[in-house]
């Protein structure tokens, strides 16, 4: 994507005339892969913009639903795992080798799901249980990657090589409202 574009969408105009988010109050953000700001070159690793500040900066819990497109994932036994970097604090953790806590940027793992030749990655908003964000994210620029279940972690690849397209939607609900 042409960054003058996003230069130009975030104008203070442009930000005048948009709904600001107000406290106690829940919204979506939809992450269309064919709508990147930036590319790796495949779908399991693409930088997206969002000017943040349009939210109330309050803890979160997210939710994330994902849809593919068909894939050839014929010859995977692979799990994908979707991390996004919010580049704010959270409560989502991995273990490691060794004696150390690492905080993580994981929000959710994929299904599969075969359509007669072909299959899709899909997760629902139950797939996953929510992550915990303590205020909104910091990275108006911010990557989603699509990884394997490998140690150390390597990008998803299906059998014909190439994420196929996705939409993510994540849901954040503001923490001190029941779910």
């Amino acid at each position: 994507m042409n960054s003058n574009f996003i230069n130009n969408a975030f104008t203070s105009s442009n930000v005048k005339n948009s709904t600001r988010v107000v406290e106690n109050q829940s919204f979506n953000l939809i992450i269309n892969s064919k709508n990147y700001y930036f590319s790796s070159g495949d779908n399991n690793n693409q930088q997206y913009y969002f000017d943040w500040s349009l939210i109330p900066d309050i803890p979160y819990n997210v939710h994330m639903t994902y849809v593919g497109e068909l894939n050839d994932l014929s010859t995977l036994a692979e799990l994908p795992l979707v991390y996004i970097d919010f580049n704010t604090s959270g409560s989502t953790y991995e273990v490691g080798s060794v004696a150390t806590n690492y905080s993580s940027q994981f929000v959710g793992f994929l299904r599969a799901e075969r359509a007669v030749t072909s299959s899709f990655l899909y997760a629902e908003d139950n797939t996953n249980p929510p992550i915990f964000l303590s205020g909104r994210p910091t990275n108006n620029l911010f990557t989603v990657k699509v990884y394997n279940n490998n140690v150390p972690k390597t990008l998803y690849t299906p059998t014909t090589g190439t994420l196929a397209e996705y939409v993510i939607n994540l849901k954040f609900v503001p923490a001190n409202l029941q779910e």
